[in-house]
């Protein structure tokens, strides 16, 4: 699947002489985020493509690591795009109109929790859970957008990525 979408991004018209940043959410593992990224990382995809990396306490490990504050920041690019969903339909590649109703179902499910401590609990104070999963269903399209509009705000003041995408004469917008 993986080898699929990024073969199909290279040869796309419009994405092929693109810089690509990947992000990878790390969440369940390092590992297999590393393995991703090694997979990712081979020739054929060229020279256009970095897999991204923000584990402060190694230099080695790739991946984005997902927190209940990121998830917050999530909700608010995807609150803010909400409404015109133009990136959303560019971001959803195969079977867009599929991929469209189940990120419309993924958004319902989506919530906040507050898990409040019991009198027997160490637990100071109450806990805010934001979540989209439940009862079998996944969250993966909504946070696959979420972590592509926050990172993708971010990108256009970076200035190492802007570098990487000047010295390739692309835009980095």
């Amino acid at each position: 699947m993986i080898d699929k979408h990024f073969t199909d991004l290279m040869e796309h018209a419009r994405y092929s002489a693109c810089y690509h940043r990947v992000f990878i959410e790390a969440n369940m593992s390092y590992i297999d985020a590393g393995r991703i990224a090694n997979q990712l990382k081979h020739a054929r995809y060229g020279c256009n493509l970095e897999v991204v990396r923000f584990d402060a306490s190694s230099n080695e490990r790739y991946g984005v690591w997902t927190s209940q504050s990121t998830k917050e920041a999530y909700c608010n690019e995807i609150q803010r795009e909400i409404y015109n969903m133009r990136m959303a339909r560019i971001f959803l590649s195969h079977a867009p109109e599929d991929n469209f109703k189940e990120l419309c179902v993924q958004l319902g499910s989506f919530r906040s929790e507050i898990i409040v401590p019991s009198g027997d609990s160490a637990m100071l104070f109450h806990k805010k859970l934001l979540t989209g999963k439940s009862s079998g269903k996944k969250d993966d399209i909504w946070m696959a957008l979420g972590i592509m509009l926050y990172y993708m705000q971010r990108s256009q003041h970076d200035i190492v990525f802007q570098a990487r995408c000047n010295a390739r004469g692309i835009s980095s917008r």
